[in-house]
C-alpha cells in the first residue's frame, strides 16, 4: 500500500464511546490518499469500472468544549475500481469554518459546511458534480476528486435563502428542490442541467414541513406534513391538485411509478422498532396506503431497484438487537415476498448501493462489509433478486468504509 498524501487528522474520540462508533462503524479521523495493488476480483464486471462515493459522519462533540457550537462535519470517501482492482481510495473531511478554527487547523478554502450526519441525501448532477446535502439545506458540489467547489447555486440561478428535499431526475437531466422564499412561503423548483434554466411553482400554504419528493415517469409529488401536491415533471400542473395526506410517518421516499389506479409511491416509514416499507397510491378519490411486509430495517437503500421482470425491489439491513447476526433482506415491493442473506456473527454490513451497468439490465447491489473490529473491509457485489446466493464478486479495500454512511456509484464513462 502506498500513501500519497495526508493533510491533517482530528483528535481521537474520548470518554465513553458508544458501540455505534466502534469497530465496523468507527469514523475516519484523518484524511488519506492510498493505492493498493491488492483487492483484485476477476469476477467484477468490466462495465462496472467506476467510482464509489461514500458519505459518513465524523462526530466531534468530545473534542469541542463550546456547547453553543454547531457541529457540522462529515467524511467523503471515493473508491476507484478499474477491472476489479481498487486503483485508488481517497478520503476528505468537510467541516465548517467555525469547527476549523476550534480545532486550530488551516483555513480550508475548498471545504464547506455539512450537516453533522451528512444530511440524508446525495445525488449526482450531470457527469462531473457530486451534490451533498448541506447544513443550511442548500446542496454543496464536489468534484469527483473530492475537491469542494462550494454551495451549489446551480449556475447562480438559485437565489432562495434555503432549500431542502432535493433529488435528481432519473435521467440526471434535472434537479428538483423545495425552497423557502423571503415571504415565508415555499416553492418547488426544477433546475435543468442541460439548459441551465430554473422553473418554479409556489406550494399551497397547507403544505408544511417535513417535505419529501417523489418522481414517477410523468409526475412529481411534494409531500408535506399533512397534505401533498402533484405537478407534472415540468411543474405545469399548477397548484390546484392538493390532497390531504394525514401523517404518513415518512422517513424517505424510495421510488414512484405510474399505475392504472394512480401514482404509487414506495416509502420507508419510521416505527418504534425500525423502518417499515409501505406504499401510498394517489388517486382521484384520495389516498390508499398499504403495508408491504412486517420486516423492520435499520437502514434501506435510498432508492428501489428498477423494473427487471416488471418488478420493484428494495434492499436493506434488518433491524437487529446487539449481538445478533446482520441480515440483508431484499423485498419485492409488489407482492411483499423477500429473500434474506445472513452474515456470520462477526461480519457487519452497511447500506446497500444499487448499480446497473451501461450495457446490462441486470440490477445489482454493492454492499460494504467489515468485521466487527473494523478489519477485513470489502465490497460485495450481489444480485438484488438473489441476495441469499453467492456473491458475484468481492473487492477488498485499503481503508474501511464506516457502516453508518451511504453511497452512490458512478460508472467510469460518466467521469472524465
Amino acid at each position: 500500500m502506498a500513501i500519497h498524501r495526508r493533510t491533517f487528522s482530528l483528535p481521537p474520540l474520548s470518554g465513553a464511546i458508544p458501540d455505534s462508533l466502534r469497530g465496523a462503524y468507527a469514523p475516519h479521523r484523518e484524511e488519506f490518499d492510498v493505492s493498493d495493488p491488492a483487492g483484485i476480483s476477476t469476477h467484477w464486471p468490466r462495465e462496472l469500472s467506476g467510482v464509489l462515493f461514500w458519505l459518513s459522519a465524523t462526530p466531534l462533540g468530545s473534542s469541542v468544549e463550546d456547547p453553543e457550537l454547531s457541529l457540522t462535519s462529515a467524511f467523503v470517501t471515493s473508491v476507484e475500481i478499474v477491472r476489479g482492482r481498487v486503483r485508488r481510495q481517497r478520503g476528505a473531511f468537510v467541516v465548517t469554518k467555525a469547527l476549523s478554527s476550534t480545532l486550530d487547523v488551516p483555513a480550508l478554502a475548498d471545504r464547506v459546511d455539512l450537516a453533522s450526519w451528512g444530511a440524508t441525501d446525495q445525488i449526482l448532477l450531470g457527469a462531473q458534480r457530486l451534490l451533498v446535502g448541506g447544513v443550511d439545506g442548500l446542496p454543496y458540489v464536489m468534484k469527483s476528486n473530492l475537491e469542494t467547489l462550494g454551495v451549489a447555486t446551480l449556475d447562480a440561478v438559485l437565489d432562495r435563502p434555503s432549500s431542502e428535499a432535493w433529488l435528481s431526475a432519473d435521467r440526471g437531466d434535472s434537479v428538483y428542490l423545495v425552497a423557502h422564499d423571503e415571504d415565508g412561503g415555499s416553492e418547488v423548483l426544477r433546475y435543468s442541467a442541460e439548459s441551465a434554466q430554473l422553473s418554479a411553482q409556489r406550494l399551497d400554504s397547507r403544505l408544511q414541513r417535513p417535505f419529501h419528493l417523489a418522481l414517477s415517469q410523468e409526475r412529481l409529488v411534494v409531500f408535506g406534513a399533512t397534505h401533498l401536491q402533484v405537478f407534472d415533471r415540468d411543474l405545469n400542473l399548477g397548484s390546484d391538485h392538493i390532497v390531504p395526506a394525514g401523517d404518513l410517518a415518512m422517513e424517505a421516499v424510495l421510488g414512484a411509478q405510474e399505475t392504472q389506479g394512480g401514482i404509487r409511491v414506495f416509502f420507508a416509514r419510521r416505527r418504534r422498532h425500525g423502518l417499515k416499507l409501505a406504499s401510498v397510491t394517489i388517486a382521484e378519490h384520495g389516498l390508499d396506503t398499504n403495508k408491504i411486509n412486517p420486516t423492520a430495517f435499520s437502514s434501506l437503500a435510498q432508492r428501489v431497484a428498477g423494473k427487471r421482470h416488471d418488478g420493484w425491489r428494495s434492499i436493506g439491513i434488518e433491524h437487529r438487537d446487539v449481538g445478533q447476526a446482520t441480515i440483508l433482506t431484499s423485498v419485492d415491493l409488489l407482492d411483499g415476498t423477500q429473500e434474506r442473506r445472513v452474515f456470520p456473527n462477526d461480519v457487519f454490513a452497511g447500506r446497500p448501493i444499487y448499480v446497473q451497468g451501461l450495457r446490462s439490465n441486470h440490477h445489482l447491489a454493492i454492499v460494504p462489509t467489515n468485521q466487527a473490529d473494523g478489519s477485513n473491509q470489502a465490497l460485495l457485489l450481489l444480485d438484488t433478486e438473489h441476495v441469499d446466493g453467492p456473491e458475484l464478486a468481492t473487492v477488498h479495500l485499503p481503508r474501511h468504509l464506516p457502516l453508518d454512511g451511504q453511497g452512490v456509484f458512478v460508472v467510469k464513462q460518466q467521469l472524465r
